[in-house]
């Protein structure tokens, strides 16, 4: 299985960053669809699986899990793999969303 490009992070540069921050609806006990699910907006999330390439964060969306893909010498931003750990909360922001592979790509913004 492949994992897409990082197409989204030019996008996202440029991209208007005092959007209004929305926290995680899952931790309010309501879900949100992946049509409710939008692009420059922050939420709390939950880090579920760990891989070599980055890792999975629950942040509410009951349809589909954000990828987070780990800091590395191409990508500075994000956290490194040793710094997390399954069940950890950490602040995302969506920066891409393809509804036709139901896939969110998601950045670190910062530990909590």
């Amino acid at each position: 299985k492949t994992v897409g490009t990082r197409e989204g992070e030019l996008m996202r540069e440029g991209a208007d960053h005092n959007k209004k921050k929305t926290e995680n609806r899952s931790h309010n006990n309501r879900k949100v669809s992946l049509k409710e699910v939008h692009v420059g907006r922050d939420y709390v999330g939950i880090v579920t699986q760990l891989y070599s390439f980055g890792c999975f964060v629950d942040f509410g969306c009951y349809e589909k899990e954000g990828l987070m893909f780990y800091a590395s010498k191409k990508r500075l931003a994000g956290p490194k793999k040793e710094d997390l750990r399954e069940g950890q909360k950490i602040r995302i922001r969506v920066f891409k969303v393809d509804m036709e592979h139901k896939k969110i790509n998601v950045d670190f913004i910062e530990y909590i």
